[in-house]
């Protein structure tokens, strides 16, 4: 069984980035926690799924399903409807398979709580797609695709939806009310995409997103739909094209009630005005600024955040004004 599962390994990390390998090996740990099992299927003769998936059940008998390498989807989708209709399934991972369009018949008569389709060249999805899963879908990631849009209607009916990765792939727009009916959305990576946002891209969230990762997403400003965002708690703006954080009236963080994590790494920041973090003064203990063009300590700015950490081993001990600080962790690099 051991020799069998590093085989399956080996093919499923070859061709891999560290961060989809490290998540890999999380979906691997769970799965052998839960103990190996023969997949539905195994008695018959799709041999091309016993080679490319293996399957485990949890503690709540619960089946996951891991594939790798398909080269037959619709062989697949076939065996998923014949073998697996009413099972319930705790996780379908499908990656580096040739899947293209997602269909309204997709899932028809599956009932899966978390779904992971990563690598699969999607670039399309029906207004349909999820329609069955309704209920049932917690977790959906669509990471490493090629999809160019929000698929709007796809997700408006998922209102038991918490998770929702779109990182990697060609999205250019997020439309208003985009996520507005996803009131129980916790987490929205969107990441690594080149993307535009507008006032109303995230209304509707207000009160459940958490954890908003716009990583890499080619931002020249902080964007004004994260304004109202009372429940997030960890924001990611880093590697953007940011050269400053509005101050004054402006109030880009006004609302963010709750945010105790700012990442500004990698941008192109110059200076910090003094109102630059104006509505998280109370609450942000966690901020990041490596890998900016900060020529001097941002003291101003920094002393108006009452409950941050700060870090003396990133920059010189004679820059740092410890005196505005009761508690040593910002990360922070001078040029």
């Amino acid at each position: 069984m051991a020799l069998v599962w590093l085989h399956h390994f080996n093919r499923m990390t070859s061709h891999l980035s560290p961060l989809s390998l490290l998540t890999t090996l999380f979906l691997l740990t769970v799965l052998i926690q839960g103990g190996s099992a023969q997949c539905p299927w195994e008695d018959e003769p799709e041999t091309e799924l016993q080679s490319t998936c293996i399957c485990s059940y949890n503690t709540a008998n619960e089946l996951s399903i891991q594939c790798n390498d398909l080269t037959s989807y619709p062989l697949f989708k076939a065996t998923l409807n014949k073998y697996v209709s009413k099972v319930p399934l705790d996780l379908l991972y499908i990656n580096n398979s040739a899947i293209r369009n997602i269909n309204e018949n997709t899932f028809n008569g599956v009932l899966i709580k978390n779904l992971q389709l990563s690598h699969c060249r999607i670039n399309s999805i029906t207004p349909n797609a999820f329609r069955h899963l309704d209920f049932t879908l917690k977790h959906l990631n669509l990471q490493e695709n090629d999809i160019e849009q929000i698929p709007v209607e796809a997700f408006r009916h998922l209102k038991n939806l918490t998770l929702i990765d779109l990182s990697k792939n060609k999205i250019g727009k997020i439309p208003d009310d985009a996520f507005s009916t996803l009131n129980n959305l916790v987490t929205l990576k969107l990441s690594d995409n080149n993307l535009t946002l507008y006032k109303n891209s995230f209304r509707g969230l207000e009160l459940s997103l958490k954890n908003l990762n716009l990583k890499n997403t080619k931002l020249k400003s902080v964007p004004e739909c994260i304004k109202g965002l009372k429940s997030l708690t960890f924001l990611d703006l880093a590697q953007n094209l940011l050269t400053q954080l509005p101050g004054n009236n402006m109030g880009i963080f006004k609302n963010l009630n709750s945010l105790t994590a700012l990442n500004l790494e990698r941008n192109i920041l110059q200076e910090l005005n003094e109102n630059a973090f104006l509505g998280v003064e109370d609450t942000l203990s966690s901020l990041s600024l490596l890998n900016n063009l900060l020529t001097e300590f941002p003291t101003k700015a920094i002393s108006t955040l009452k409950e941050l950490r700060v870090s003396e081993s990133l920059f010189p001990h004679t820059l740092l004004p410890f005196h505005h600080f009761q508690v040593i962790s910002v990360y922070f690099t001078l040029l």
